[in-house]
């Protein structure tokens, strides 16, 4: 699912609010149905439940499946991963999220994002390791976002931008190419 910028999700929010069925919007945006639905239809759901968040209705909505060799519920979100991922054909969940990485890496925007922190770090002269320091992740996620394996969250992207000396707009504009 390609990273929608803060401007759009709001955008997405405010036709929502004003009644605009999620199929309407996915259609009239050039989206598909679980985006728009995960952006506005998934937290409003959450919220209107008594949700802290996204995350958390998510995680309780897991352990409340079925898990189909032991006929119990799943007793973790980290549970459930696992089963899924054998259940797909992989030997664990550390090699289903490896093969996920992989056509993550192959994903445009990721490549884009990837080669644009790697051009800003050498022509500012900064490493892997300051530039964690300055948006405070770890060196080691600064080497995931270097080998297109994942992409910064809004708020990490908003240091990122200030770090590499690169607008906001700019990487959300790449983050948002389809």
């Amino acid at each position: 699912m390609p990273k929608l910028s803060e401007s759009r999700i709001k955008s997405l929010r405010k036709q929502r609010a004003k009644g605009i069925s999620v199929v309407e919007i996915a259609k009239k945006e050039n989206l598909t149905y679980n985006q728009v639905y995960y952006h506005t239809g998934l937290l409003d759901l959450a919220l209107s439940q008594g949700y802290a968040s996204q995350r958390e209705y998510v995680n309780y909505q897991i352990r409340q499946k079925i898990n189909p060799e032991t006929g119990k519920k799943y007793a973790s979100r980290s549970e459930y991963d696992e089963d899924l991922a054998k259940r797909r054909g992989f030997k664990s969940k550390s090699k289903y999220q490896e093969y996920l990485a992989k056509i993550k890496q192959n994903k445009k925007q990721n490549k884009e994002l990837s080669d644009l922190i790697r051009e800003k770090l050498k022509k500012t002269g900064k490493d892997q390791k300051d530039l964690a320091e300055e948006i405070g992740v770890s060196r080691q996620m600064v080497s995931i976002y270097l080998q297109g394996k994942s992409i910064p969250k809004n708020d990490i992207l908003k240091k990122l931008s200030k770090a590499i000396e690169v607008p906001y707009k700019i990487l959300e504009d790449i983050l948002e190419e389809d």
